[in-house]
């Protein structure tokens, strides 16, 4: 929209001479995007990134309230002229009917801009909901029964059948790994089998350098929106770690490490530490054309293959923005595209390895697409988890390096004793404090990630008064987490809905501040026995309860944040001297192994309080290395040897 809406002459002279112009990064200010998304799904809009809405000087969203029904005058990813294709008004036919509208009908349109705000204000503040209560008995099956039937079979993801945008929504895919633990029903891991599957053969995944575009705009995962963000890698890295765990499919571990050395190597600062919140969309960058296939390769079988493998013609992908540029997804399987390109069936692999290589080192040379290099400290603080993991995974030095490195700046220079922290670090050291609920709980995961990967006690520490915070500031009676502290500068000056403090449920990208919160409360009451920290887990959990079963898709965290609540997560302790090849040998088998939830924790035989706090008090030290399970409050047993750790997981999980 910024090149073919606003960057039209004549649309720019329009909405400078009608409008106030306010342009928000949805990234810079979350608690305002969600606002406005918030408002125009309520009337029926299509929501989503990059977002559009009108305004009153109050900071009404302006719709209509006419006799044939709703009209919105918000969306997104308009057109600059009528799309009589889609049949959907462009934004100068959309500008010319708000300020006719304004002009003609002012009382009018304040008063619906009044209608709608208040109706969203008894949303947010809970009016219209419910009591707060568990959910019930068989609320999670519900919630699996609506994803099986919002599966599409066919392409992956969600909205079976449905054209047009798809967004990853790696929390749905998480919950779905969790019910096949619980259940061992196959089909919730074929949920996120085919839709990893599809999406790595898509255009959504950068094949050549690894990371994930924003999203989808084809049912296909075909053509993405080229945009990168650090907050997607922080989703997705974890959800293809754990994927590999529960298949032990190489394909996702592959991602996951190319992914996470292509954020370490060009979007991070090595010297300070800390991630890049974007890498720009562009077109040129990312597409191309066959003259530059062929003279990237050179050799004639690795260009026929390669134009086989991707579908790479002098057509194109891009007919209206890019003709004769081609989108790098797979068209063909490997074996289908060495027939076609007469490569033999046992060369084929190497030679596109190969390929692909030389075609990512021409790529580089092109001018870059620019990087926003602020530094978010909620999507830091999930890329510190997902590196964590990963570290806990197969065991890669850089990724402890980056992710250390990485969360100490952010306790050091985005941490406040008076205002909490920061939600983020600009390019030009501007620390900007808004004080957000979701940077308080991310923070405190991540912390709770390096006390269980490092044994440092800051870390706990931190972790502890991120939740303090959090407790004491953006709680309530009803026990939701507030996204804005009361208070806060991210509410100071803005006006009507605008100005409203929100219970947030939705992923934004990134889990909900909700689900946040629910998870640490849940992990430090099992990491260190905290009854406050268990009960405020509780409480949001039931503040939710009653529409649980409403959520899911892209309102997944909250369910997700939920089953770890009411099944506990697993808990798993090695107890043994920390340098002992033993116990790492069982702390590599824990990483390798899938459990909903897991943390995984050791703990010296001498030291009695930990063994105490991690519920060891009634077990004698081990003379041996050991790992117990915990799955939930619940001790589910132990093993010596790691042969036995999977087998061990496994039953544990589904013991409920």
């Amino acid at each position: 929209m910024d090149r073919e809406v606003f960057g039209d002459a004549k649309a720019a002279r329009l909405v400078n001479d009608l409008c106030v112009p306010v342009r928000v990064e949805p990234e810079r200010r979350p608690d305002l995007d969600v606002r406005c998304q918030q408002a125009v799904r309520a009337c029926g809009g299509p929501s989503g990134w990059p977002l559009t809405v009108f305004l009153t000087p109050d900071g009404g969203v302006i719709w209509r309230s006419k006799e044939e029904g709703p009209r919105l005058y918000g969306g997104t990813s308009f057109t600059l002229e009528d799309d009589f294709v889609r049949e959907r008004d462009g934004f100068l036919t959309v500008l010319a009917r708000v300020a006719g509208d304004w002009r003609d009908d002012r009382e009018g349109v304040l008063k619906d801009a009044r209608v709608l705000e208040e109706a969203l204000r008894k949303q947010g503040a809970g009016a219209d909901q419910p009591k707060p209560a568990p959910p019930s008995k068989d609320a999670f099956e519900q919630l699996g029964a609506n994803m099986r039937e919002a599966f599409d079979p066919q392409y992956g993801g969600f909205g079976a059948g449905a054209e047009g945008p798809r967004h990853p929504m790696p929390q749905a895919l998480e919950l779905a790994l969790v019910f096949h633990a619980r259940t061992g029903d196959a089909k919730y891991l074929e949920i996120v089998t085919h839709t990893l599957d599809a999406m790595l053969d898509g255009g959504i995944y950068d094949g050549l350098a690894g990371g994930f575009h924003r999203m989808a705009l084809d049912r296909r995962w075909h053509f993405p929106r080229f945009e990168k963000l650090l907050a997607t890698d922080a989703e997705m890295v974890p959800l293809l770690l754990h994927a590999w765990q529960a298949t032990g499919r190489e394909t996702y571990l592959q991602a996951a490490r190319q992914t996470l050395g292509w954020r370490i190597k060009e979007q991070s600062d090595p010297e300070r530490g800390g991630f890049f919140a974007s890498h720009a969309a562009d077109e040129f960058y990312f597409t191309w054309s066959v003259k530059e296939v062929e003279a990237a390769l050179l050799e004639q079988g690795a260009c026929e293959l390669v134009s086989a493998y991707f579908g790479i013609r002098e057509r194109g992908d891009l007919p209206e923005s890019a003709p004769h540029r081609n989108i790098l997804f797979h068209a063909q399987n490997l074996t289908q595209a060495a027939h076609a390109a007469g490569v033999k069936d046992d060369a084929a692999a190497a030679l596109l390895k190969e390929a692909l290589a030389k075609l990512g080192a021409a790529r580089a040379k092109r001018p870059p697409p620019e990087v926003d290099r602020g530094i978010l400290v909620a999507d830091n603080a999930r890329m510190v988890s997902a590196l964590l993991e990963a570290l806990q995974a197969v065991g890669a030095d850089d990724f402890r390096t980056a992710a250390l490195k990485t969360l100490d700046r952010l306790l050091k220079d985005g941490v406040d004793a008076a205002r909490g922290v920061a939600h983020s670090i600009e390019p030009d050291g501007q620390i900007v404090f808004l004080q957000l609920a979701a940077d308080e709980a991310a923070l405190a995961l991540a912390c709770q990630d390096a006390f269980a990967a490092t044994g440092e006690a800051r870390y706990f520490e931190a972790a502890a008064a991120c939740l303090a915070r959090l407790g004491k500031s953006f709680m309530d009676d009803s026990g939701a987490v507030f996204d804005r502290a009361a208070g806060a500068p991210a509410a100071a000056g803005a006006a009507g809905r605008m100005g409203d403090s929100e219970k947030p449920f939705t992923d934004l990208p990134g889990p909900s501040a909700n689900a946040m919160a629910m998870l640490a409360y849940v992990r430090m009451a099992a990491l260190s026995g905290d009854a406050t920290c268990a009960d405020r887990a509780r409480k949001i959990r039931d503040a939710f309860g009653p529409v649980l079963t409403a959520l899911g898709g892209p309102a997944s965290s909250v369910p997700l944040a939920a089953e770890a609540v009411e099944r506990g997560i697993t808990l798993i302790v090695v107890e043994g001297p920390a340098a002992a090849e033993a116990t790492q040998a069982l702390r590599g088998a824990a990483g390798t192994a899938y459990a909903p939830h897991k943390l995984v924790v050791t703990v010296d035989p001498g030291h009695a309080a930990a063994r105490a706090k991690l519920g060891l008090n009634d077990t004698l030290p081990a003379r041996v290395p050991t790992l117990y399970v915990f799955s939930g409050a619940r001790f589910a047993g132990s093993v010596t040897e790691p042969a036995k750790v999977k087998e061990l997981l496994i039953k544990a999980s589904k013991a409920f």
